[in-house]
């Protein structure tokens, strides 16, 4: 195990679960004053529940800076893929998969970013 620098390569799966309770819009028939069906009206009031899973694996290369003595920065980039079990109804009024950020977004992405950490065994005092 080494707490310097150097390249590195990983790779996650990650699982999200998220449950959504919002308002949205509903169709409310209605009937005049002979009980016939005369139309309907939006509700803009309905509540609506939705659970929403999401499956990703990504895999990153990156490079690893000791930036103090017991800190280090990392740089990353890679791709990935999410699949979501997610359907649009528009009726509902709510696209959660519509943009790669969304819980509901099925497809590739591109990830990239820096990180900074803490070796947690580079000292004896850090763990006691």
């Amino acid at each position: 195990m080494t707490d310097g620098s150097g390249p590195f390569v990983s790779a996650s799966l990650d699982y999200l679960n998220t449950s959504y309770k919002y308002l949205g819009t509903s169709n409310v028939p209605y009937y005049d004053e002979y009980n016939e069906y005369a139309g309907f009206t939006l509700d803009e009031s309905t509540v609506f529940h939705k659970t929403v899973n999401n499956l990703g694996l990504s895999v990153n290369i990156g490079y690893n800076w000791r930036i103090f003595d017991i800190m280090y920065l990392e740089a990353y980039m890679g791709v990935g893929v999410k699949m979501s079990d997610f359907t649009n109804d528009p009726a509902q009024s709510a696209n959660l998969g519509l943009n790669y950020w969304d819980t509901g977004y099925s497809g590739y992405f591109v990830s990239s970013g820096f990180r900074i950490g803490v070796y947690l065994n580079r000292y004896n005092y850090v763990l006691k």
